[in-house]
């Protein structure tokens, strides 16, 4: 927890400065285009700076996005991007946080600590 610096975008990635060090994570518009366009339209529009991680699961995920230290929760102010699956949820990988239904994600996104294929869309359930 605390307040991070900023995210910027870079071309194919982006970095999440923390008070921990930096984060760089790779977008993949060849995966999730619709995604990229939005978290770039977030980036640029400075929704994630002096926000935070909060929530951390021990050997499942890292959570941050559009939450302040103080538990003050922000709106995208964008229309949720359309679920978009082409990659599986493993270790290291970076997913749109969302709720039980595919059109949810809101800005909030999430580091995977371990593989977690049961977030995988394999049927009815699973973003």
């Amino acid at each position: 927890h605390g307040d991070d610096g900023a995210a910027v975008a870079a071309g194919d990635h982006f970095v999440v400065a923390t008070n921990k060090g930096n984060i760089t994570i790779k977008f993949r518009a060849d995966k999730a285009p619709q995604h990229v366009v939005y978290m770039k339209k977030l980036i640029a529009s400075k929704r994630y700076d002096g926000k935070c991680f909060y929530r951390s699961e021990k050997n499942f995920v890292l959570q941050g996005g559009l939450r302040s230290s103080a538990g003050r929760v922000e709106t995208s102010g964008l229309s949720s991007p359309p679920l978009e699956y082409a990659l599986p949820n493993r270790r290291g990988f970076v997913n749109m946080a969302r709720w039980d239904a595919p059109d949810s994600a809101g800005g909030d996104w999430c580091i995977l600590l371990k593989d977690s294929p049961h977030l995988d869309r394999t049927g009815t359930t699973g973003y």
